[in-house]
This record gives structure tokens, sequence and C-alpha cells, in this order.
């Protein structure tokens, strides 16, 4: 007797969750475009408080913490900028761009403490 996929243990639990996910990830679809229209717009103080929203409410969304990321960096925040690019990377560790963001961010960073030294 084969086994099929969805017979094994587990199985229809994971299938389960992956249906459950997926409303979440459709409902923070549009905060995100919001949150990216606001950072496109010059509005960062607005998107990074949309953004920690969605955080707090979806606190395992890799994009969420990843647009958080960017954000906190064009505020020049850099320390908060990297945390969250970290944890986006833990989440989602194929994200595209975020292990590059991370390196650059953390170079403006040592730039930007070096120029306050001087």
């Amino acid at each position: 007797m084969t086994t099929s996929p969805d017979s094994r243990p587990g199985s229809a639990a994971r299938a389960h969750a992956e249906r459950d996910a997926a409303p979440l990830a459709r409902a923070l679809l549009l905060p995100l475009r919001r949150a990216g229209d606001l950072y496109l717009a010059g509005d960062f103080a607005v998107a990074e408080d949309r953004l920690r929203a969605l955080v707090k409410a979806a606190p395992d969304q890799a994009q969420a913490h990843h647009h958080l990321g960017v954000v906190l960096r064009a505020r020049g925040k850099f320390a908060g900028a990297i945390a969250h690019l970290e944890r986006a990377l833990e989440l989602d560790p194929h994200l595209v761009g975020a292990a590059d963001r991370i390196e650059r961010y953390r170079a403006e960073h040592a730039q930007s403490r070096a120029r306050r030294a001087a």
C-alpha cells in the first residue's frame, strides 16, 4: 500500500496551516503597499508607524520586517533597520535583497558613526 502525501501524519495540519496563512498574507498586501507609497512619497515617519503596527499584528511576516528595515534606514535608524532585516532573513532565508541591504546598512552605519566621531 502506498501512502499519498496527504495521508502522512501531519500533512492535514500543514495543509490547514497553509490555508490559514494565505488570507493573512493577502491581508498584509494592502498595508504593505500603502506603507511603500508613504515611503516613496518621503513620509518616512508615517510609514514607520504603519509598519510598526503591521509588525506588531503579524510578527512572523518577513516582508513587514523587511519594509520596516528599509524605512528605518531612511530615517537614519541603522541599528533598528539592521535588526528588522536580520529578523526578516530569519523568517525567510531566501528574501531577495535582504542580506545585501544588511551589509550595506552596516557599512553606512559605521560611516555615520565615524563622521560623528570626527
